[in-house]
């Protein structure tokens, strides 16, 4: 080893001794080593150190000599630095790059959330037709995007209900109360017998008379379209239909009506008030929209799952077309029905008879025939029932 060649990169940085295995030096190389670097017996346990400025590797070699080569660490320094600001630009490049990818990827993934916002704005302003095209939406906000286009079908048609049902509300108030004002304004354009004062006078009472029942039934509907449940007190659903029965005795012999009663012990949780108006509404269009002499059919029943109220008439019947709007705000079947019992019909009775039976969780239905009467049952869950 002693006479082989120095290469030119270990003589003008490094330095290098090898010891064989007694200890004694047999090679060195490159610049003068440190004082401190001396063989060391045995096993070598730290291949790669830094000791007092020095970088070191010590390994075993040829003929099981010890080999240490190190350097300076004022002479690497400036390499150091270089390859550090190497690493720094890269990385830095790296972050900025990655920053721009992922400003480009976020920016395309919050596309779609863009266009709900632009849509859900759209549709705040007045365009309630605006949806959402969830055909074009990613994967992950498909779901949302469907989510919110039934959210706006709700609003729409809920708006307009309330719109058209401002303007039927509005047209079925203006009626009365132009009756009232054009009486009045008569009575009082020049001077009158008695008779013919109170015979306006009660043309008016009868046409405010209307008009609040209306006003009435309107407030009921509205406060019901705002209550979310029913009051939870137990009846048995017998002795409601009894009771408003017994209420109704005179109007059922004024129609000369026949009335049969079949109930059966029927308990339910719910609101009494709610279920007498909804007892008392059926058997009054029973009563008051068909001819003299009609035959009511009333039942109460616990079923396994169901409780169930049936009234069921003789008369006229209702046509198939009718029955689908039968319990839509302010539509009549027949003007001429109201008219053979005397009473005005503001259209809102099986309005609200569903919005009752609706909000104790249960389901009105209609099945009728025309010359063969009609039938409308009204069933509960048992989860209502006690």
């Amino acid at each position: 080893m002693p006479g082989r060649k120095v290469p030119e990169w270990l003589s003008e940085s490094y330095w290098a001794v090898a010891w064989d295995p007694q200890g004694e030096i047999v090679y060195r190389a490159g610049r003068p080593a440190p004082d401190f670097v001396a063989y060391e017996e045995g096993r070598i346990a730290d291949e790669l150190r830094t000791r007092e400025g020095h970088r070191m590797m010590r390994f075993m070699g040829p003929g099981r000599r010890v080999i240490e080569v190190g350097a300076p660490l004022t002479l690497i320094e400036p390499q150091l630095r270089q390859h550090t600001r190497k690493l720094i630009g890269v990385g830095l490049g790296l972050f900025g790059g990655g920053l721009l990818v992922g400003w480009l990827i976020v920016r395309w993934g919050l596309r779609p959330i863009g266009v709900i916002g632009r849509t859900a704005t759209e549709i705040a302003e007045g365009d309630l037709s605006k949806r959402i095209d969830s055909a074009h939406a990613s994967r992950e906000l498909h779901g949302l995007a469907e989510v919110l286009n039934t959210t706006f079908a709700k609003l729409e048609a809920g708006i307009k209900e309330r719109e058209q049902f401002t303007a039927d509300a509005s047209h079925e108030l203006r009626t009365p109360l132009t009756v009232v004002i054009g009486q009045i304004q008569q009575l009082l354009s020049a001077e009158r017998p008695e008779q013919e004062y109170r015979e306006g006078l009660l043309t008016a009472e009868r046409a405010a008379q209307r008009m609040k029942k209306l006003v009435e039934e309107l407030l009921l509907l509205a406060r019901l379209d705002e209550a979310r449940h029913a009051k939870r007190d137990p009846m048995d659903l017998a002795d409601v239909v009894r009771t408003v029965a017994s209420e109704m005795r005179g109007l059922v012999a004024k129609r000369d009506a026949e009335l049969k009663l079949d109930l059966q012990p029927a308990p339910l949780m719910g609101d009494r008030d709610a279920i007498v108006r909804v007892v008392a509404n059926l058997l009054g269009n029973a009563l008051q929209h068909n001819p003299t002499g009609v035959s009511i059919r009333i039942w109460t029943r616990k079923g396994e799952r169901e409780v169930e109220l049936g009234v069921q008439d003789s008369g006229e019947g209702i046509g198939q077309e009718e029955q689908k709007h039968l319990f839509e705000r302010f539509y009549r079947v027949d003007t001429a029905r109201s008219r053979r019992s005397g009473v005005g019909n503001s259209g809102l009775g099986l309005s609200i008879c569903d919005a009752f039976v609706r909000q104790h969780g249960g389901r009105i239905e209609v099945k009728s025939e025309i010359g063969r009467g009609s039938t409308f049952l009204v069933t509960f869950p048992l989860n209502s029932s006690s």
